[in-house]
């Protein structure tokens, strides 16, 4: 009896491991799946941001920047930057008038349309318009990779 006993207490460790190991075999790839997500959705978010910053940087200075350093710089540090907006005058447009059909020199000289000149800090505008509530350290910082591989990370022999 006592031999039948240790046997049954043996096999329920058994049992209980076994259950155990199925069900971290099951939920590894799920764990994988939901981190991997998280860490995708980190990095569009970025390359968003990025993608923002850059037409900003080519709507102020006609190009885009091949530098996160220049990019940064120039639209944190920047106090003020000239922006040209173009303003149609309705009134001065007759029926006959196709404003479609001229060039935008000709509609500026006949006074069609005009031409305002703003000065506005790039950031501050981006806030404005498109929601954009990144602090300058979240700026500066989005030249790096979220979740960047270390040794506390439970997955980063995946990545």
């Amino acid at each position: 009896m006592k031999k039948r006993t240790v046997i049954q207490i043996l096999l329920a460790f058994v049992i209980v491991g076994l259950a155990v190991w199925l069900y971290m075999s099951i939920m590894k790839p799920v764990k994988f799946d939901n981190e991997y997500t998280k860490r995708r959705d980190a990095c569009a978010e970025k390359l968003k941001a990025i993608r923002t910053l850059e037409e900003a940087y080519k709507t102020t200075y006609g190009c885009y920047t091949g530098s996160f350093d220049t990019l940064f710089n120039r639209l944190i540090n920047e106090d003020s930057l000239s922006v040209v907006n173009k303003n149609i005058n309705y009134d001065k447009i007759h029926e006959d008038v196709d404003i479609n059909e001229m060039t935008e020199g000709d509609a500026i000289k006949k006074g069609y349309i005009s031409r305002v000149v703003e000065y506005v800090n790039p950031i501050e505008n981006l806030r404005k318009t498109k929601k954009f509530n990144l602090t300058e350290e979240q700026i500066r910082n989005l030249r790096y990779v979220p979740y960047p591989r270390d040794k506390k990370c439970q997955y980063s022999n995946v990545w």
